[in-house]
């Protein structure tokens, strides 16, 4: 299988600390559809907008819930700078900024399950989840075994996003 250059540092991400990283993300438009430009240039039924980030500091930590269910819980916090939006919306207000924050985490958090999903699907496992079973469930599972239990794992993946600074707008 493959990955995309994008999904590949998400993956990174969970095993080092980031940072100076570019990514995007694909925001829905309806909930800014108040905090939006409505000029008679605006005449678009586009759903979605374009956004580009630089990650200044991403982590993660991850711990094993639930050992005999195989249930791990995934935190990941990115400090980022938005650096283009391809839509005119008003950033002023603290409030539009917060819920840009919250469609980034829906979205990047909604990549992370997609991308377990088929990582599952194949049965490899670049999260590093068996070693975590291992070292935090201090058990001795071999390759096999966990080749056995990957497909059936559960991860809760929690996402943080800290817009620092935006930039270059419409």
């Amino acid at each position: 299988g493959k990955v995309s250059f994008d999904d590949a540092y998400l993956i990174t991400l969970l095993h080092e600390p980031i940072s100076e990283l570019d990514i995007e993300a694909v925001i829905p438009l309806k909930p800014f559809k108040n905090h939006m430009e409505s000029g008679p240039h605006q005449h678009t039924k586009r759903k979605y907008a374009y956004a580009s980030f630089n990650v200044r500091k991403g982590k993660t930590k991850t711990k094993l819930l639930n050992k005999r269910d195989v249930r791990f819980q995934t935190n990941v916090k990115l400090d980022v700078d938005l650096l283009e939006l391809s839509e005119e919306i008003h950033l002023g207000d603290p409030m539009v900024m917060k819920k840009l924050e919250k469609e980034v985490e829906s979205e990047i958090k909604h990549r992370y399950k997609k991308l377990l999903n088929y990582t599952q699907e194949l049965n490899t496992d670049p999260f590093g989840y068996g070693v975590f079973y291992r070292t935090q469930g201090r058990t001795h599972t071999s390759m096999e075994e966990w080749r056995d239990i990957y497909p059936k794992i559960n991860v809760t993946f929690n996402v943080e996003v800290r817009i620092l600074h935006h930039g270059v707008l419409p």
